[in-house]
């Protein structure tokens, strides 16, 4: 103000370029959003009114900014009006200094998922997932591809939070396109969307990008509910795998339970071979499955000891261990008896035939006395000898009519010509001896 032949006179400066400068908006909003901005004035004569009534409107992409309020000479705030995405001017506009000059403010589009990388997880959470999106994070994004935008304008767009069912999922990587987070531990199975949050875009759930969440295995019956080792038991309950091959381990105690069978899709029974534990007693049923992870029964199975047979003074520990020592014993005891029985028939077989052999050469040879005295005997050269009815001996009885004459030539060093001629002999001695009177008498005695 100056004062001129009694006149006083105001001089007002021209706003300068606006910016905003308020660390919610950092001069960029989420699209369509209302956000309450700080515009500070700059420049060498930095001015935008000198009171709330000088102060006339705030503009931002042509739209008013509502709820305007005068702070100083440079300084006002307002709520923007929903910006599309892209580049918008701010102009301010004062009663005693006009409209300033445009400043900027970009509206950024918000967090968007568009997939991924891990879709299953299991309720007890603690697991990384991975998804890809676009505005997802960063702390100097680039607008220059944004509607009016500048590649030499850029804003810090940091991803706040990332929740899955309102469950927190820890950020442990982040970039403009990509974030890592690990789960939460949520409360119930289920598909859930994931939501994002960035310090411009604000927060966007995107739901065609859905988790799932695996119930952990549970089991609510055990038939039956007590036993020993070695025997089966059925488990009933849920989300104990998506099948048989998706079950890692049923333990009960320190001791595991071998599947037998499964059933149901996903799987809702399942019958298992009861180990021995290290102590009797009563135990959870934990179930591991590959993806609902593992789980603790609602309810407890009791080992108790073998029953004791009534001949045994002893109690037997159950095993299943197929080579246990009771069970190579009874191997052991099985394989000596089969031998023991095969050594036996050996051994009545030898018996049998030493005794035929023996009886075999017992057995009396029946030789005609007559015939003996005609056969030719050769002891050591081809001359042969004959006994003759000349001959004084006593006459042998006669042979039965019908018994079996029985000869044996034995050989003594004759080539084959001797043997020749000697058969030739022979059959002239029995035609001799069979012509004669031999056997005329009627009532022939019998050789003794």
């Amino acid at each position: 103000n100056a004062e001129y032949m009694g006149m006083t006179l105001s001089v007002v400066p021209t706003t300068s370029v606006p910016i905003v400068t308020d660390a919610s908006a950092d001069f960029a909003v989420a699209v369509g959003a209302a956000v309450t901005v700080t515009v500070t004035a700059s420049g060498a004569t930095p001015f935008f009114g000198t009171s709330q009534a000088d102060m006339l409107s705030v503009t931002m992409g042509g739209l008013p900014c509502s709820g305007l309020t005068w702070l100083t000479t440079t300084s006002l705030r307002c709520t923007t009006p929903a910006l599309t995405e892209g580049l918008h001017a701010v102009v301010v506009t004062s009663a005693s200094g006009g409209a300033s000059a445009a400043g900027k403010i970009y509206a950024i589009p918000p967090p968007a998922v568009t997939s991924l990388t891990t879709t299953v997880g299991k309720a007890a959470g603690n697991e990384p997932i991975a998804f890809t999106g676009t505005w997802l994070s960063g702390t100097a994004v680039p607008l220059g591809s944004l509607p009016g935008g500048s590649s030499s304008d850029t804003v810090d767009n940091s991803v706040l939070a990332v929740t899955i069912d309102g469950q927190a999922c820890v950020v442990t990587a982040s970039s403009v396109g990509s974030i890592t987070c690990t789960t939460p531990a949520f409360t119930s199975p289920g598909l859930f969307p994931i939501t994002v949050t960035t310090t411009q875009g604000g927060t966007a759930t995107s739901p065609g990008a859905l988790f799932t969440v695996i119930a952990a295995p549970l089991v609510v019956l055990v038939n039956p509910s007590s036993t020993y080792a070695g025997q089966t038991v059925t488990l009933t309950g849920s989300g104990m795998g998506a099948n048989r091959d998706d079950i890692v381990s049923i333990t009960i105690g320190d001791a595991p339970c071998t599947i037998v069978s499964t059933a149901g899709s996903p799987v809702s029974t399942i019958v298992c071979t009861l180990g021995a534990p290290a102590q009797l007693g009563a135990y959870d049923i934990i179930v591991t499955s590959f993806s609902g992870g593992t789980g603790t029964s609602n309810v407890r199975f009791t080992y108790v000891d073998e029953p004791v047979a009534s001949d045994s003074i002893v109690r037997k520990k159950a095993s299943t261990d197929p080579l246990s020592t009771r069970s190579i014993w009874f191997w052991v005891v099985i394989a000596a008896a089969a031998l023991c029985c095969v050594l036996l028939v050996l051994l009545v077989l030898l018996v049998c035939a030493l005794r035929r052999r023996r009886e075999t050469k017992k057995e009396p040879e029946f030789v005609d006395p007559m015939l003996s005295s005609r056969i030719p005997h050769h002891p050591s050269s081809s001359s042969y000898e004959y006994v003759t009815d000349d001959e004084p001996a006593a006459p042998p009885p006669p042979p039965p009519r019908r018994a079996i004459l029985k000869r044996k030539i034995r050989s003594r060093s004759v080539g084959f010509e001797d043997y020749e001629e000697d058969h030739k002999q022979k059959s002239a001695v029995d035609s001799e001896f069979l012509s004669s009177s031999l056997y005329d008498d009627d009532e022939p005695e019998v050789l003794q």
